[in-house]
Parts: C-alpha cells; structure tokens; sequence
C-alpha cells in the first residue's frame, strides 16, 4: 500500500506532524500508525482526515493512546482498517 502511505505522510504533515511507524496487517485486521502532532486538536484532525480516506473506515483514536510530551506536543497511535471494497470492479 505505497499510495496509502504516500497519502498518510501527506495528511500528517498537512497537520504539524510525523509518523514513525505504520503497522499493516492485511485488508482482515486493523492496522496502526505512531505519529506526533503539535497538540491534541492536531491528532484528532488527523484522525478525521483519515476517516474521510476512500477506502478507510474503522478509524479509532482512543484518548489513553494520546500522551502529551515534554515539548508540549502529542504522540499518538491511531488504529484504523482499509476497505475490502476499496478499488475493487
């Protein structure tokens, strides 16, 4: 899934921050991406900008996977799942 993340490098970076990791388990299994982002408001647009992703549903940002850090920003892990239907004929 380069293209996905191509687009998920973009959305993080339209929103102040970076990722450092992102975990795919098959179309079945919900993946995960470590990121970080300015502030709390940052993390949750990037989480509904990844929901509104063609192809991407199941997108979950649980509060205790949000940690402020020294600097003021938030490291984050979002849990999200790609669709099965997505670019199928």
């Amino acid at each position: 899934a380069p293209a996905a993340g191509a687009a998920l490098s973009a959305l993080t970076s339209r929103h102040g921050g970076t990722f450092h990791s992102i975990s795919f388990n098959g179309l079945a299994s919900p993946s995960s991406l470590v990121g970080d982002a300015p502030g709390y408001d940052a993390a949750v647009a990037f989480k509904n900008a990844v929901a509104a992703l063609p192809g991407v549903g199941g997108v979950d940002l649980p509060l205790s996977q949000i940690t402020q850090r020294n600097d003021g920003g938030v490291t984050f892990t979002l849990r999200f799942q790609f669709d099965e239907l997505a670019g199928a004929p």
